[in-house]
């Protein structure tokens, strides 16, 4: 066997023998025959014997997992001139907590140990994106070197080196180890994705959606069509939007590949109340938004809850018309006093405005001939020999009384056509309005 492949098999057992002790719980037995094997490695140790030591450290390791075995391991492939293994099981001491006695000189010696060793090992630094991927060299029966990031010490000469990720497709590179250099590998694992899209049902608007995986971790939240890439397996799916019932559904998905889910929501009852609608006109048209749904008196059961525009119209009446809110198990009653129109000035009031106007201005033509006559009258009466006067004066009384009755009636005309407009003229503020009444059904 090789030197290569022997420090692999070392080292692939000491990995093996660590997980199994993680798998299950120390029992009575493993710690004796920790005890036990540790004892044995210890005389062996102090007899110089350090091959037989190595061995029997790693059966007490085996049967429980120390930080204080791995430490004692590597000081005997130190002891054995093995400097890789003592480099990677010395640094796989420091990679671990030890808090048992003497543990800050264990660990000053392991560091030392370590800087000593670098000229000495063919050093390389493995890294990944993102971190915790088990390392590979030339062939997986050797086993996992650790996880990222680590410091692996190789043997001279070119190696095969992978890492693997629950989830990501292998990375891997050429890497050719120099004894006493430090070479630096940088992986980053391809995540192994499939991809889901989340739509909400036709005329759902505003739908939430959170997405799962199988272990109940929030992968993604955010409005519906929601796109999430996620590892292929089975995916929960959460949906809830406003006036629905929440969807709780699975889906599986696999890689590369795309899968829709188109979610399943139910609308939940809409809430209602009852509207009841008088009005002191028979008759009079009901309207909800523009939509005519019957006559006064009417009453609308199980209307929808929420703001209703409520408009109510009759001949011969100003409309109403308001913002209604009807609120959910509530009784609305409405009451509404449609108001009479505006009313016009009446035809009569300017007839009486003319008839006084003509009246005054027969007066004044009348007044002025009656005094033309009275002038003539006194003229002919004081001049000797004027001739006749009697004619003159009968005429020039009928013309004062003439223009005493148009005087009257124009007085009379304005006057009534005066309280007629008052009496007809139009009324400001007036329109029609409404009472509610709301009691829980």
């Amino acid at each position: 066997m090789s030197e290569i492949a022997r420090r692999a098999r070392i080292q692939a057992l000491a990995l093996a023998l660590a997980a199994c002790a993680l798998a299950s719980p120390v029992r009575a037995d493993d710690a004796a025959m920790s005890r036990f094997h540790y004892e044995q490695a210890s005389r062996h140790y102090a007899a110089g014997r350090f091959d037989r030591a190595v061995q029997e450290f790693f059966l007490a390791q085996r049967a429980s997992p120390n930080p204080r075995t791995l430490y004692n391991i590597g000081l005997c492939f130190l002891r054995l001139s093995r400097h890789e293994d003592a480099f990677y099981f010395l640094g796989e001491y420091l990679a671990q907590a030890d808090d048992a006695e003497g543990a800050d000189e264990r660990r000053r010696f392991a560091e030392s140990s370590l800087e000593s060793l670098a000229p000495r090992v063919a050093r390389v630094v493995v890294t990944s994106a993102p971190e915790g991927a088990a390392i590979f060299v030339d062939q997986r029966e050797h086993g996992s070197y650790g996880v990222t990031p680590r410091v692996l010490a190789l043997s001279p000469g070119s190696h095969r080196l992978w890492v693997e990720l629950e989830g990501h497709r292998l990375a891997e590179a050429e890497v050719t180890a120099v004894v006493g250099r430090e070479v630096r590998v940088a992986l980053t694992p391809e995540r192994i994705v499939g991809r889901l899209r989340v739509e909400a049902p036709e005329g759902v608007v505003d739908a939430q959606v959170r997405v799962y995986d199988g272990r109940g971790r929030r992968l993604a939240v955010g409005e519906a069509p929601l796109v999430v890439a996620a590892a292929p397996g089975r995916l929960e799916v959460e949906v809830e939007a406003v006036g629905h019932q929440p969807s709780r559904q699975f889906v599986e998905i696999e890689a590369d590949a795309e899968v829709t889910l188109r979610a399943s929501l139910r609308a939940l009852p809409q809430p209602t109340g009852d509207l009841t609608v008088t009005a002191n006109v028979g008759d009079a048209v009901v309207e909800l938004g523009d939509e005519p749904v019957g006559l006064v008196p009417l009453v609308l059961p199980e209307l929808p809850a929420g703001e209703h525009e409520l408009r109510i119209r009759a001949p011969g009446r100003l409309p109403f018309s308001e913002r209604l809110e009807i609120p959910a198990d509530v009784r609305t009653w409405v009451t509404v006093q449609l108001a009479e129109p505006p009313r016009g000035r009446s035809p009569v009031t300017w007839a009486l405005g003319g008839v006084a106007g003509a009246s005054w201005i027969g007066a004044l033509t009348l007044g002025l001939m009656a005094r033309a006559r009275a002038a003539d009258f006194a003229a002919r009466w004081n001049e000797p020999g004027g001739g006749p006067v009697d004619g003159l004066h009968r005429e020039a009384r009928r013309l004062g009384l003439a223009t005493d009755v148009l005087l009257a009636v124009g007085l009379v005309a304005v006057v009534g056509g005066v309280l007629l407009y008052a009496l007809t003229g139009d009324r400001e503020g007036r329109r029609s309005s409404a009472t509610v009444h709301r009691r829980p059904r």
